[in-house]
């Protein structure tokens, strides 16, 4: 639990279990221990009170100023990635200060106004700032450990296949990605490999023998011949890996990685 700046208004800021919590403070009055009992009283919050679970939380920066802890940079490949991560978590033990004083959270949030779709989302910037940059690193350091929790019921996908098929439908499938897709990966620090297909069942062939354990998962940006292209090359390539028979398999094998679909025909 701890104070933050939100647009020059104070909030409290709490971590509760898998949810960030923050709601703006009325009055200075308002003891620390009344804030902390009215935020964790129950798991459902007033209607000032606004909650966001960590599932939708898409990026954790920090910065000196607010443009700064804005800023995306490069998806970083994995072993830097890695390298990084010790690196920050040897600054929580350094003797060196801290500087960084605005903590930036992008979130996805649900349009629930849309009249053409109830399951649309957008992107959202929370911009908080701490004069004790000590606070704003530990809120930091924390954030980024849950969002690296690589558990199979909360996978973060770092490694990302792309498929792009730019003739099929409307020959928007490059356009869709440049546009949309790209900036949401980089947002969210995913290292994507990009294959543009140019022939009918390239997609297939290249699941079939490609080695695929660099990546957490398949994405494929086109109409749905490219969908079923996706799918039959990794539900083959699970056949081939299971070593059954490819014409009259006993079973069909679940394949092992997930698969994102971007419609784009």
């Amino acid at each position: 639990l701890s104070n933050f700046q939100i647009k020059k208004k104070r909030y409290r800021v709490l971590l509760n279990y898998d949810h960030i919590v923050w709601e703006q403070l009325q009055s200075k009055r308002n003891s620390d221990a009344d804030a902390e009992c009215n935020l964790k009283q129950s798991a459902v919050y007033g209607k000032n009170t606004n909650v966001l679970h960590i599932n939708e939380l898409i990026r954790v920066s920090k910065g000196n100023t607010k443009s700064a802890a804005l800023h995306i940079a490069a998806p970083q490949p994995m072993a830097e990635f890695d390298a990084h991560t010790a690196s920050e978590q040897q600054q929580q033990h350094s003797s060196t200060p801290p500087t960084e004083q605005y903590l930036a959270l992008s979130y996805a949030a649900r349009i629930v106004n849309s009249e053409t779709d109830c399951n649309r989302w957008d992107v959202h910037n929370l911009v908080l700032y701490n004069a004790d940059a000590y606070v704003v690193r530990q809120w930091h350091a924390l954030l980024n450990k849950m969002l690296a929790n690589t558990a199979p019921t909360r996978l973060r996908v770092r490694r990302l296949l792309v498929f792009i098929n730019p003739y099929g439908g409307r020959q928007r499938g490059l356009h869709v990605y440049e546009r949309h897709c790209k900036p949401l990966f980089q947002l969210a620090g995913i290292d994507a490999s990009c294959i543009i297909s140019q022939r009918s069942n390239q997609i297939r062939d290249i699941l079939l023998s490609h080695d695929l354990s660099p990546f957490d998962a398949v994405c494929c940006v086109g109409g749905d011949g490219t969908v079923a292209e996706v799918i039959n090359g990794l539900i083959f390539r699970a056949i081939c890996d299971a070593g059954l028979d490819a014409r009259q398999p006993p079973y069909v094998p679940r394949p092992t990685l997930p698969v994102a679909i971007i419609p784009a025909g």
